[in-house]
């Protein structure tokens, strides 16, 4: 997929404003959760993430990060550059959060007008975030600083494997035990729960 084709479908589907929500959610809820998905407690902990899209020789990929091991909820896992919100910081809105957080974690700076559209916001049970995801494309592709503290590498993937990628249930380790959830499969990287339940909205919504 073509930064212009990209950019037509995601502008088209985000001026409609009619995303698929938690329908894209659920198909990737782990089993033996029966999350109310629209239930957000008073207690939840605000959070930014971008998804962030550019090209590689012309073609359309999707960043994700593989976060270091530091014994937290998500230790470990893959996911988007993101993090909490936090006034202290300068945070006004959950889209600074998501900038300056992608900033931090990967050292790409990006601009309020590369953001094209914004997903489902998301809760997380198990570390009480309310997730608003931001989907930001770039016309180039970006050079890399990552903070040795929270990303351990990268992945890089074609936009359009994801959007007919098989998907797959596998086992996953947790702070809470073992779970077994559907995730979608790029060369042995298994991206699952939350990371999946964002991205299948964006899959559907590039789908049409």
């Amino acid at each position: 997929m073509t930064f212009a084709h990209c950019f037509y479908l995601l502008k088209n589907s985000f001026s409609k404003g009619d995303l698929p929500g938690y329908e894209a959610h659920r198909l990737f809820l782990p089993n033996g959760r029966n999350d109310d998905l629209g239930y957000v407690p008073k207690t939840a902990l605000l959070s930014g993430v971008i998804l962030l899209l550019y090209p590689i020789k012309g073609r359309i990929h999707i960043l994700f990060i593989k976060r270091t091991d530091d014994n937290g909820v998500h230790s470990g896992q893959i996911g988007f550059p993101g993090g909490r919100y936090s006034k202290e910081d300068g945070d006004d809105l959950l889209l600074d959060t998501a900038i300056r957080e992608c900033k931090e974690e990967i050292g790409v700076e990006i601009k309020k007008e590369n953001i094209i559209g914004k997903l489902t916001p998301l809760y997380i049970n198990p570390s009480n975030y309310l997730v608003y995801p931001f989907v930001a494309l770039l016309s180039y592709t970006p050079n890399f600083n990552l903070s040795s503290d929270e990303v351990e590498y990268t992945i890089e993937i074609p936009l359009d494997y994801l959007l007919s990628a098989d998907t797959k249930y596998a086992n996953f380790k947790t702070k809470n035990g073992s779970i077994n959830a559907l995730c979608f499969d790029y060369e042995n990287n298994l991206i699952w729960g939350a990371s999946a339940m964002i991205l299948n909205e964006l899959v559907l919504i590039v789908n049409g």
